[in-house]
């Protein structure tokens, strides 16, 4: 059985924190202990269950109700109410036969789109970047992962975003991405003309967007 996975650009920018924002931001209760907690129990530990605790209840369900539909016609499924299979595989601690399928096919996808990414050479980006009430997103990028990464001008990454929400006091991850750099999508047949497309797509000018393609490429080289 499978599941799919979704994939983003990612541009960053960051300005000058304070002591106080970077404490908030990289804190033992923060966003970005949640969704390092998160990315390592996928990735390092191959543990759902220890991700779950830091998933919206809503994200849970998103990701089993999209692994009943890719997999509705297995016989196994086929036999059973799929909605209700995706409501018991959604419960914080799931006990459904089918948990151990759901989470083997899970980690497999996981991991397969996120197998570049090595964590004793990547980092998270240091500005906390609110998008909503309660909510931020913590940006997982190629660096030096005991120090913070800032960057001054927008800038296409390597890596995986996370959205934070705030909840009962604590920080959840209520969605998730892989974000590629330049090389990388040049690698998956994506062309220069295609990804600057998609950028003003996303708000910039053409001269601009070309200016951060073609900048962030020769960063990967530096």
């Amino acid at each position: 059985m499978s599941s799919g996975s979704d994939v983003t650009i990612v541009t960053v920018n960051d300005e000058p924190q304070t002591t106080e924002e970077l404490d908030a931001h990289f804190g033992p209760v923060g966003p970005v202990a949640a969704a390092q907690r998160f990315f390592e129990a996928l990735y390092r530990d191959r543990n759902l269950r220890a991700a779950y605790r830091v998933m919206t209840p809503e994200l849970r369900r998103d990701r089993t109700d999209a692994w009943v539909e890719v997999n509705a016609a297995h016989p196994e499924l086929a036999k059973l109410d799929g909605e209700a299979v995706a409501e018991r595989l959604a419960e914080a601690e799931p006990d459904d036969p089918l948990w151990p399928a759901f989470e083997a096919s899970s980690l497999q996808d996981f991991v397969a789109a996120y197998s570049s990414i090595d964590l004793d050479a990547y980092g998270y980006a240091s500005r906390p970047r609110p998008i909503g009430v309660d909510q931020e997103l913590v940006l997982l990028i190629k660096g030096d992962p005991k120090t913070p990464r800032t960057f001054d001008r927008p800038t296409l990454i390597s890596g995986a975003q996370f959205v934070m929400e705030h909840r009962d006091g604590r920080w959840l991850v209520a969605g998730f991405s892989r974000a590629y750099s330049p090389s990388e999508m040049l690698e998956q047949g994506h062309t220069r003309e295609g990804i600057v497309r998609q950028l003003t797509a996303n708000g910039m000018d053409t001269t601009q967007a070309e200016e951060v393609f073609d900048r962030s490429l020769d960063e990967e080289d530096d």
